[in-house]
C-alpha cells in the first residue's frame, strides 16, 4: 500500500524570480538539469513576442555557484526569433559544449538552469528522463513562490517524490517545512 504525506513549504522571504537579474524581463528557472550516463534533460523555450530574444542560459550547482567544468562554456547564449521556439538537450554541443566524459558520467552531476533575457513574455518547459524511457519527469519553469502546499506526495515500492527548492536570489533564504503524521 502506498503511504501518503502532506507537505507544506513556506518561504520566510519573498523570492521573486528577477532578483538575480534585475534587468531581465523574462527569467525562467528550471530546477532540474542532470549530466549522467543514460539520462537526458531537455528544454523548450518559446518566444511568443514580436521581438527576437537573446537568451542567456546559466547552469548552477545546488549551492548557487555557477557550474564550471573543463571545456564547458557557462553561461551560454542562444537566439530565439520572434514567434519561434527553441528546443535543446542539456548535452547539445552548441549549448554548453559539454564533453562526452561529462555527458556520460557514471557519477551524476545535478544542476539547475536559469534562462534570462530582456524580452518580456518568454515561457518554456523541461523534461528529464532515462534513455530507456522508464523514468520521465517534467514541468514548466518556476514562477517564484512565497508559499507552496503539496497536497499529496506518494511513497512506496517503486515510487518516489523529488522536491527541488531553488533560490535564484543573491542571498541566503530560509524555508520551513511541515510534514504532518499520517
Amino acid at each position: 500500500m502506498f503511504g501518503r504525506r502532506y507537505l507544506t513549504v513556506a518561504f520566510a522571504y519573498l523570492i521573486p524570480l528577477f532578483v538575480a537579474h534585475l534587468r531581465a524581463d523574462s527569467v525562467l528557472n528550471f530546477p532540474r538539469a542532470t549530466f549522467a550516463q543514460n539520462q537526458f534533460t531537455g528544454y523548450a523555450i518559446a518566444n511568443p513576442t514580436d521581438t527576437d530574444a537573446e537568451v542567456t542560459i546559466t547552469a548552477y550547482r545546488s549551492d548557487g555557484t555557477v557550474f564550471t567544468s573543463p571545456s564547458v562554456t557557462n553561461p551560454a547564449k542562444l537566439s530565439i526569433g520572434a514567434h519561434r521556439q527553441r528546443a535543446f538537450l542539456l548535452s547539445d554541443s552548441d549549448i554548453f559544449g559539454a564533453p562526452a566524459t561529462l555527458i556520460n558520467s557514471s557519477d551524476p552531476v545535478r544542476l539547475w538552469i536559469q534562462a534570462s533575457t530582456p524580452v518580456t513574455g518568454l515561457t518554456g518547459f523541461y523534461l528529464l528522463g532515462d534513455t530507456s524511457l522508464q523514468t520521465l519527469d517534467g514541468s514548466d519553469p518556476s514562477s517564484g513562490l512565497t508559499d507552496a502546499l503539496f497536497l499529496l506526495l506518494d511513497e512506496g515500492t517503486g515510487i518516489s517524490t523529488d522536491l527541488k527548492i531553488v533560490n535564484p536570489g543573491d542571498g541566503a533564504r530560509q524555508y520551513h517545512r511541515r510534514v504532518p503524521s499520517q
